[in-house]
C-alpha cells in the first residue's frame, strides 16, 4: 500500500492543490486498481487496500488542477464503469457516478444507502447540511470494516477541500456524541474543559 499512501502525500494538497500523481507512482497505481477489482472479499488486507485507495482516489478527483497523469487514473476508473458515462461531474474523464460506483459498488451498503448518497453529493462538489454531516461522522465512529471505503473517500474528500461550518459541527457533535458517557463520570461533555475549547 505504500504506493497509495505516496499518492495520497502527492495529490492532497488542500483546495488549491495542482501536484500532479508522479509518474513513476502511475503504473503500480493502475495495477492496484485493477488488481482490487478482481476482489469481492471480507478479507481484512483487501478490505484495507480498499480504503487506502478510496482515500487516494476521492482526493484525486476533487483536487484543484488535474494533470495528465492524473487523468490516466481517472479514464482507468471510467472504464472499469462505462454504464455511468457522462453521468453527473466529470473530472479528467471520469464522472463522478463512475468513481461512487467503483468505491461503493462492491460493498454491501444496504445498511449504509444514507452514506452513499451523501458520498455521491461530495463527489458531484456539494456542501453537506449539519445533519448530514453528523450521520456521516457518526457513521465513521461506529461503522463495520467492509464500509470504510467509502467513508475513508468521503473524510479525504472534506480534508481536501476543507469543512464548510454546517459540516465542522456535525461532525463535531458526531464525535462528541460517540464518547462513552462512563468515561467521563458525573460530567457533561459541556462542563469538561476540553469540550469547552472545541464546541
Amino acid at each position: 500500500m505504500e504506493v497509495l499512501k505516496d499518492g495520497i502525500k502527492a495529490v492532497a494538497v488542500g483546495v488549491k492543490g495542482s501536484k500532479p500523481i508522479p509518474d513513476e507512482l502511475v503504473g503500480d497505481i493502475l495495477k492496484l486498481i485493477d488488481w482490487l477489482e478482481g476482489f469481492e472479499s471480507d478479507d481484512l488486507r483487501v478490505l484495507e487496500v480498499r480504503q487506502r485507495m478510496a482515500s487516494f482516489l476521492g482526493t484525486l478527483f476533487v483536487k484543484h488542477r488535474i494533470s495528465s497523469s492524473d487523468q490516466t487514473v481517472l479514464q482507468k476508473i471510467s472504464k472499469l464503469r462505462p454504464q455511468f458515462k457522462e453521468k453527473g461531474l466529470i473530472r479528467g474523464g471520469c464522472s463522478s457516478h463512475q468513481m461512487h460506483a467503483y468505491i461503493c459498488g462492491g460493498e454491501n451498503m444496504s445498511s449504509s444507502e444514507e452514506i452513499s448518497e451523501i458520498l455521491l453529493q461530495l463527489l458531484e462538489g456539494e456542501k453537506l447540511t449539519e445533519d448530514q454531516a453528523f450521520q456521516l461522522g457518526s457513521k465513521m465512529f461506529s461503522s463495520p470494516l467492509k464500509y470504510k471505503a467509502s467513508l475513508s473517500m468521503a473524510a479525504h474528500i472534506l480534508r481536501v477541500r476543507y469543512e464548510s461550518n454546517e459540516e465542522f459541527i456535525g461532525l463535531l457533535k458526531a464525535q462528541n456524541s460517540s464518547i462513552d458517557k462512563t468515561f467521563l463520570g458525573s460530567h457533561s461533555l459541556k462542563d469538561s474543559s476540553l469540550a469547552r475549547t472545541v464546541v
